[in-house]
């Protein structure tokens, strides 16, 4: 028995070893979170675009949609500065397929340069307070 002890033993150091030699960092994924609200109501389906750059030409840097409950997550590529626009298509069904039209914020908040809000990201975990669109 002892020598079954002092074997695990070894082979414990030298796995701590091996990992402590590697003072690599594990990546953390970079979270936001919140919810949409119209006329202080969770609003399904709102698309909520996180911009880095504003340029209103450029794509979005992050993109998620609303949940029944007015929640999102979405993941974003780094840290920093963003501007968040959204908007809220009307949808039809169409011969069983969903059909998205215009927004029914009539696109107010569409501009990344004069956006609905304006956020700081850190890595990790990021829980927006409510975003309330009138």
């Amino acid at each position: 028995m002892g020598n079954s002890v002092s074997g695990f033993v070894a082979v414990l150091v030298a796995t701590a070893a091996l990992n402590g030699g590697c003072n690599k960092a594990v990546p953390t994924e970079t979270l936001v979170s919140g919810v949409v609200r119209f006329r202080k109501k969770p609003a399904d389906g709102v698309y909520v675009l996180l911009h880095k750059d504003r340029n209103p030409d450029a794509a979005a840097d992050a993109t998620a949609r609303t949940g029944k409950d007015g929640t999102f997550v979405v993941s974003v590529s780094e840290p920093g500065a963003y501007a968040v626009t959204v908007f809220w298509p009307t949808t039809t069904n169409v011969d069983g397929s969903v059909e998205e039209g215009a927004d029914r914020f009539n696109y107010r908040y569409r501009d990344p340069q004069q956006p609905l809000a304006e956020i700081d990201v850190h890595e990790g975990s990021n829980q927006l307070e409510p975003l309330e669109v009138k």
